[in-house]
């Protein structure tokens, strides 16, 4: 089992400057998809704020998301965390931007409460943005996990 990590993309950032984007399609495919493929990598877990913006997304940075990345990855396994930049309110993650903008993505699982998951045998616990809403529910989660792995967002 092999699983790549990847946080913090910011899509849309900076007024979805030109610039930024550029800069990750480059990392994409000068690093990012030829090291998924090199290695026989399936799984990605994406540890949050996918999206810069929790208020609204510039729909150009929507469309460049969508054909630069997760259109490039609909053959693989994504597991991706609420992050504080994508949860719309501070205090809770019940809404959010990855679970709203991509539902047409079978591949792509939000997690917006802490849980466990298992990927071929490894158990671990998904984090995501810790706010007064789930606080309480993510602490208890995180002292009774037998999980071996802990990833998050986790921005406190």
């Amino acid at each position: 089992m092999k699983i790549a990590i990847i946080t913090d993309q910011h899509f849309g950032a900076r007024k979805n400057s030109k610039l930024f984007h550029d800069y990750f399609l480059k990392f994409y495919n000068d690093i990012f998809f030829p090291e998924l493929e090199k290695r026989g990598i399936d799984t990605i877990i994406d540890m949050g704020d996918t999206f810069d913006n929790r208020k609204g997304i510039d729909f150009a940075a929507l469309k460049w998301s969508k054909e630069n990345y997760y259109d490039r990855l609909t053959s693989y396994s994504i597991h991706t965390i609420v992050g504080n930049h994508t949860a719309y309110y501070k205090n809770t993650n019940e809404i959010n931007a990855v679970d709203l903008l991509l539902r047409e993505y079978d591949n792509v699982k939000v997690y917006s409460e802490t849980r466990p998951i298992d990927i071929d045998g490894l158990s671990i616990l998904l984090v995501p943005w810790i706010n007064s809403e789930n606080e309480k529910q993510s602490l208890a989660m995180i002292n009774k996990s037998s999980s071996t792995v802990c990833m998050g967002c986790l921005l406190y």
